[in-house]
């Protein structure tokens, strides 16, 4: 839990990581020192990612290694889309701010969307928790209204079968409703 939590925390931090990067690029400072920006200016854990990266690049290691070991540290696919650009844009040419502008706002707004899609499917989340808690509910009721009912399903071997299918039935169920509400973005 800790450790996603710290990586969703990166996954926000990341566009005003990238958007750090282009402005040194832009004020004349080389790729490497941009890294370095951003562990002394941004807070936990993006500064402390990039700052190992800075940190193996002074040390001697290859451009495309760092980044590597950026993305073996912070399994991201934002991450992944930084480190390809920036490797791509290294071995083809092209003006890296410009591309580092672009993948910045497209993170953004795929933060966006996705705390969109989060709230318009409440409403399903909320009738799923509901439609798992009726069984146990009507339990309850049936307890409290008739207790004779209950002891004649759990000791008869019909009332079993029916309490494990509709086990079972609830299981699929429950299954089968978080897949409609989990929209991954």
């Amino acid at each position: 839990t800790d450790r996603n939590e710290r990586l969703a925390r990166f996954e926000e931090q990341l566009p005003d990581a990238i958007d750090v990067m282009k402005r040194a690029l832009q004020a004349g400072h080389p790729f490497n020192e941009s890294l370095n920006l951003v562990g002394e200016e941004l807070e936990d854990p993006v500064s402390t990612e990039f700052a190992k990266t800075f940190a193996e690049l002074n040390y001697g290691s290859d451009m495309k290694f760092a980044l590597l070991g950026l993305l073996e540290r912070v399994p991201s696919v934002n991450v992944m889309a930084l480190i390809t650009s920036v490797l791509v844009q290294r071995e083809t040419g092209g003006n890296l701010t410009e591309i580092l502008d672009k993948l910045s706002r497209v993170i953004r707004e795929r933060f966006r969307f996705s705390r969109k899609v989060r709230t318009l499917s409440a409403e399903g989340r909320l009738s799923a928790w509901i439609l798992c808690l009726v069984p146990f509910a009507l339990i309850i009721l049936i307890w409290f209204t008739t207790p004779g009912y209950l002891p004649v399903l759990v000791e008869m071997p019909l009332g079993q079968r029916l309490l494990m299918l509709s086990a079972l039935g609830m299981v699929v169920g429950i299954y089968w409703v978080r897949s409609i509400i989990r929209i991954e973005v």
